[in-house]
């Protein structure tokens, strides 16, 4: 499938894939000018999410980068992640910067898109959080509140948190 180059009919600003960004678009005004007139010699690529969450007893730091079920991970971004989650993974062995164990990279698989009923961005499916080196750390299913909380805790690893006014309100 060909899809157009597209924008906004308020602002102008071009639209990008939200859920299975096409080669060479960027959710980064920064990663658009670098990949488009940059260097060819470097790999450039995002990170979907950090989670860092500081407590009393130092710093849990998660990088997570989220495929839907049908997406590869490409070669150079594993090798790049890779290098990530070995530097991130020492330092915490090696408490440095305060970093806790189980800090690292993380992937997380599933499909994440618009419900039909309400058009809200959510999980539509199973989502499995596992280790780059493929060991399942968690499996949450999406309708079950219970199993989101568990990725919140671990998220948060393991201290208390608050949900965001909306989720209280969707309780």
């Amino acid at each position: 499938m060909s899809c157009r180059r597209d924008h906004c009919a308020d602002c102008g600003e071009p639209l990008v894939h939200l859920y299975n960004r096409k080669m060479g678009e960027s959710s980064s005004g920064l990663g658009h000018v670098i990949h488009h007139q940059g260097p060819t010699q470097i790999t450039l690529g995002d990170i979907d999410l950090y989670a860092c969450r500081f407590y009393n007893g130092g710093e849990m730091l998660r990088l997570l980068e989220h495929k839907q079920l049908h997406q590869k991970m490409d070669l150079m971004q594993d090798r790049v992640l890779r290098l990530l989650d070995t530097t991130i993974r020492y330092a915490a062995e090696h408490n440095l910067f305060g970093l806790q164990l189980g800090s690292g990279v993380y992937e997380m698989r599933g499909s994440i898109g618009q419900r039909s009923d309400n058009g809200a961005v959510d999980f539509l499916s199973v989502q499995t959080v596992t280790t780059l080196d493929g060991q399942v750390v968690l499996t949450m299913l999406p309708e079950s509140q219970a199993e989101r909380d568990r990725l919140w805790d671990w998220l948060c690893a393991g201290q208390p948190w608050t949900p965001h006014q909306r989720a209280r309100e969707n309780r």
